[in-house]
């Protein structure tokens, strides 16, 4: 038992090696183009910029802003100029330092520094 039991083992070896070879055998009689060269050149198509130039009708740079200069106006007369941006983050962040007053200078008869621990 223990007999056939290697022998399967040495046959199964034995056609796994002989695939394995021939496939090595087959890959060096046709070789591909390395990955690298390809790679490079998908590289290359998404770099690519596809820049067009106005088509007739369409307004230039000046010619837009200008337009959109007008607009504001306009909704500026009906409405009004907006106020001033929302400060309320300033506002959160800009609270009084408890700790701006005090002192970090080692006090003449203590052995102690302010807002340090001591050295007990």
């Amino acid at each position: 038992m223990r007999m056939m039991l290697e022998v399967g083992l040495v046959l199964v070896c034995a056609t796994l090696f002989a695939l394995m070879t021939a496939l090595a055998v087959k890959a060096q009689q046709n070789p591909e183009p390395p990955a690298p060269a390809k790679a490079q050149q998908q590289q290359q198509m998404e770099d690519e910029i596809i820049v067009r130039g106005r088509r007739d009708g369409e307004p230039g740079f000046q010619e837009s802003w200008e337009h959109h200069r007008q607009e504001f106006d306009r909704l500026h007369k009906i409405y009004g100029t907006p106020g001033g941006p929302n400060r309320r983050a300033d506002r959160m962040t800009d609270t009084p330092n408890p700790d701006s007053g005090k002192s970090v200078m080692r006090s003449p008869s203590s052995d102690s520094v302010q807002g340090r621990p001591s050295r007990d």
